[in-house]
């Protein structure tokens, strides 16, 4: 990676750290991740990759679709992102849905 990639991923991975506590509020997100999730007929016990996860708009309704028997990662750049996520997780006890970064 050139030092002007680097430089614009570091960039990105700031703008998106320095908005993730209040990125959830996006009302629309939530919205398309569960129409995705729900046109995408995810059956229970699916494994899901989710790349570029965000705050879980798709994450958390395709965690509740796989079931305890599926999993659902999520990874994301920005490591705000990720750690709100894996917060909410937490909070929400979903054995089957992890966050990394």
């Amino acid at each position: 990676m050139n030092l002007d990639s680097q430089n614009k991923k570091d960039a990105l991975q700031g703008v998106f750290t320095r908005s993730a506590s209040s990125y959830e509020r996006i009302r629309y997100f939530p919205i398309f991740g569960e129409w995705l999730v729900e046109t995408a007929h995810i059956p229970e016990g699916a494994k899901i990759l989710d790349v570029a996860c965000g705050r879980g708009a798709v994450l958390f309704p395709a965690a509740e679709r796989v079931g305890t028997s599926g999993q659902v990662i999520g990874i994301d750049l920005a490591e705000g992102m990720a750690s709100e996520t894996q917060i909410e997780i937490q909070r929400r006890g979903l054995k089957q849905a992890i966050q990394i970064m």
